[in-house]
């Protein structure tokens, strides 16, 4: 459809997919009152069709109570045998609309709109000169794309408590995706967020910050917090713009119940989103930075967010002892610190913190990881006056150089500066302790020659 962007199969329901190509298909050849009565059929039908799911899948009760009440209306006895009702039509839309979360306010004025205009182009209408109702082009095409989008494109749970659901569902995946922090967003992006109206993911935030950060009288709440808290982190990823317009305009709402497993998990959240800390309330940003810096220095690492800026974060970085002293950081904090470092353009900063932190290896099995992860990667980057700290490092720390991969990760080394550099043995050999595979000169000489 070149009108506007539209994707048949993003339709939950295949009933409803197939009525919905009947709306395009008159659509398509003009048949605009066609059209739309076909469309108010498909979007009463696929009411009906997402209460029967909710019913027969999971036995919501509000979904069965609903259908109840719709049957027995939609269906009535009389002295003639069985007759329909069509009043059932309105009672399933405002049914709907006032008793679960499927239908915003701004889509049920469109379905009853609707219903209005279904019923000028279902019956014989005339004006004053005796035609029957036309609607145009641009009334259709209004109405096609605000009920797909807002009605045929939305998942039957959100009939049910959404909120209930979808801490449900986190439960049931946490071991899958707990460790996956895109794979996590994308999954609820495209089972909840995408479909999801703007003020159901402000309500699910809501209830989420006080599950995690409130709540500690539930066992499921501290079972499932690591988990939830990392739906709102994916909550503040997928839509910034409005949790941002939420705290500001609601910033007494989000207090928390601090000990430290909270605050490592507001350290990840606000590690990720420094913006959002301004609008913590100054009381609890006091509270929470006294709990921060009792933590563990490998989380604390993380919290560049109460700094003024980057290069103060970066001064107490190296120069806080325990901090460098500390016994090695996990994949995610890792990843998350040199995010920061490249995010903020601090490339040479990078560098110095990487061999800093490998100049603090403390056995063998922590200096063959950090070589692994900070050096490697930065060997065909770094500057001379670096190369000499990692000279330095290697020839001062006998937990780097007594282990049994030294040599050959020295041979790295040398391999990766020593034309860039032009060094020759001699500028190797003045450390005592560095030892390396000679060869890599030799076969240097013989690709010259050569």
């Amino acid at each position: 459809m070149n009108d506007f962007l539209i994707n048949e199969n993003d339709i939950y329901s295949p009933k409803t997919k197939q009525y919905f190509n009947e709306v395009l298909s008159s659509y398509h050849n003009g048949n605009y009152r066609s059209a739309i009565v076909m469309l108010y059929s498909t979007v009463v039908s696929d009411l009906f069709l997402k209460l029967q799911d909710l019913r027969d899948t999971s036995e919501d009760k509000k979904a069965t109570t609903i259908l109840s009440q719709i049957e027995s209306k939609r269906i009535a006895k009389s002295e003639n045998g069985t007759q329909f009702d069509p009043s059932w039509e309105r009672d399933i839309v405002n049914k709907i609309a006032k008793e679960t979360n499927l239908l915003d306010t701004d889509i049920k004025m469109e379905i009853d709109h609707l219903h209005d205009v279904r019923n000028l182009c279902a019956h014989p209408a005339l004006n004053s000169d005796f035609e029957l109702y036309y609607p145009s082009k641009e009334t259709t095409i209004a109405y096609i794309k605000a009920i797909f989008e807002g009605v045929l494109i939305k998942p039957p749970y959100y009939i049910s408590s959404v909120f209930d659901r979808l801490t449900e569902d986190l439960e049931n995946q946490k071991t899958i995706l707990s460790n996956d922090q895109s794979a996590l967003e994308h999954y609820l992006d495209k089972r909840y967020f995408a479909r999801m109206p703007s003020q159901m993911i402000i309500n699910i935030f809501k209830k989420l910050w006080k599950f995690v950060f409130m709540k500690d009288d539930d066992e499921r709440c501290v079972e499932n917090r690591e988990i939830n808290a990392k739906c709102i982190s994916a909550i503040i990823s997928l839509k910034k713009e409005l949790v941002i317009k939420e705290l500001s305009q609601d910033e007494t709402y989000y207090d928390f119940s601090l000990d430290n497993e909270k605050c490592i998990l507001l350290i990840n959240i606000f590690s990720q989103e420094k913006d959002l800390y301004k609008f913590i309330k100054p009381f609890w940003k006091q509270t929470f930075e006294t709990t921060l810096f009792n933590l563990p220095h490998r989380k604390g690492i993380l919290s560049w967010f109460v700094h003024n800026d980057s290069y103060e974060y970066y001064t107490w970085l190296i120069n806080d002892e325990e901090v460098n002293a500390d016994k090695g950081f996990d994949y995610n904090t890792f990843e998350a610190l040199k995010k920061f470092f490249s995010d903020n353009g601090m490339v040479i900063e990078w560098q110095d913190y990487s061999i800093l932190h490998f100049s603090k290896s403390f056995d063998f099995n922590s200096a063959d990881s950090r070589f692994s992860k900070y050096i490697e990667p930065i060997l065909d980057k770094i500057t001379k006056p670096q190369l000499d700290k990692l000279m330095n490092a290697i020839n001062e720390n006998d937990q780097i150089y007594r282990r049994g991969r030294s040599k050959s990760d020295n041979t790295k080394i040398v391999r990766a500066v020593f034309e860039r550099f032009s060094l020759d043995s001699n500028y190797f050999d003045q450390y005592d302790e560095f030892n390396y595979d000679e060869k890599v000169f030799v076969k240097a000489e013989e690709d010259i020659e050569f």
